[in-house]
């Protein structure tokens, strides 16, 4: 999909930046609509809950297509977001896709696609990884968050919860038989509180995320340099091969300025049997004080050891520099989360906290 799909919807979008070739992008928006529709019919898949919850891809071309050349027509040609998507009963089913490869993720971290060995696995973390985010998983995330502004509140949470099998862990009635139409729990127990865990998560995700909803290149730099870093100490070789691409344009041309703000290099050191350590570039103190999202990390971090690990190095740089306050006044304990408030969306677009009204 990288190569055949992605790399030339990255050549196109360079080309249509600016008011003369709005028709352009207007053509291929309808293309991809009409083809995702014609797609709907050979499957026939009419209905949002017809969607097999046993069965899933990563690979979801137009549907990239249909988010990327959305994005770009609003934000720089002119567009309004409702002059370009079809009726409600359809963005839903558009929904329904990219939201299975959000839950089917969150599956695989949980362990509950173990019997089809590590090709899954495999798979599940090319789709999260920093170098292909560009393409895969956030035009996924900002697709739904335009549904999510776009349908009633109801339905889509609605889905939400019946896609990530929740539903019946949160009702006061739970039984393992069908129960007025609805399917039986597909969770073992074991799998219930990382999957609820999850959906929690991901809609946290879907509300504060920015990346394509109003964040600069610049500051999309600096998000994914923050958390390259926060999550582990890293060389400027790794940072380099670890920064998103689009088209295969490399690094973007304000990295070197973005890591001078936020990190320190460290020099080379010598360990005590000669061995030399390769000079590291780490965080400086005001990215773990105003900068550390773990919402962002948490979207990036494919082995949960990752995200916990950023959340080990802000406790101990906390607590390394008495930052730590507690209602009794204590300098000890393990802080909370450090949740950072969404930066505003671009105002050609909708915020999607409208979903909590």
């Amino acid at each position: 999909e990288l190569e055949a799909s992605a790399s030339p919807m990255w050549s196109l979008v360079t080309h249509l930046k600016d008011q003369s070739t709005r028709h352009l992008t207007l053509n291929v928006i309808n293309y991809c609509l009409r083809a995702i529709k014609q797609w709907f019919d050979a499957i026939y898949f009419l209905s949002p809950d017809q969607l097999d919850s046993l069965k899933m891809s990563f690979h979801l071309p137009l549907h990239r297509y249909f988010a990327v050349f959305l994005r770009q027509a609003v934000k720089y040609q002119g567009f309004q977001v409702d002059e370009l998507l079809p009726d409600a009963r359809t963005l839903h089913l558009i929904m329904m896709h990219p939201l299975s490869v959000q839950v089917a993720f969150y599956e695989i971290l949980s362990q509950m696609w173990v019997r089809n060995g590590l090709q899954i696995k495999g798979q599940a973390m090319t789709y999260i990884q920093c170098n292909f985010a560009n393409s895969m998983v956030d035009p996924d995330i900002f697709l739904l968050q335009i549904c999510a502004t776009k349908l009633h509140p109801s339905v889509f949470l609605n889905t939400i919860l019946d896609r990530f099998h929740v539903k019946q862990w949160l009702s006061l009635f739970r039984d393992k038989k069908k129960v007025g139409g609805e399917p039986p729990d597909v969770l073992e127990p074991e799998h219930e509180i990382p999957m609820m865990e999850s959906m929690l998560f991901f809609i946290v995700s879907l509300l504060t995320l920015r990346t394509n909803l109003g964040l600069s290149d610049q500051e999309l730099t600096r998000s994914e340099i923050i958390t390259l870093l926060c999550i582990e100490d890293k060389t400027h070789s790794t940072l380099t091969d670890n920064m998103p691409e689009k088209n295969g344009n490399g690094i973007p041309e304000d990295f070197e300025s973005v890591l001078a703000e936020v990190g320190t290099f460290r020099e080379p050191q010598f360990e005590a049997s000669g061995v030399m350590q390769q000079g590291m570039y780490v965080p400086k103190p005001e990215v773990w004080e105003n900068m550390y999202d773990p919402i962002y990390v948490n979207l990036r971090a494919f082995h949960r050891k990752d995200f916990q690990n950023s959340f080990d190095r802000f406790i101990a740089y906390v607590q390394k520099h008495g930052k730590l306050n507690t209602c009794s006044g204590e300098k000890t304990g393990t802080p909370l989360l450090p949740w950072r408030l969404p930066p505003a969306v671009d105002p050609s677009f909708t915020d999607p906290r409208v979903l909590l009204h």
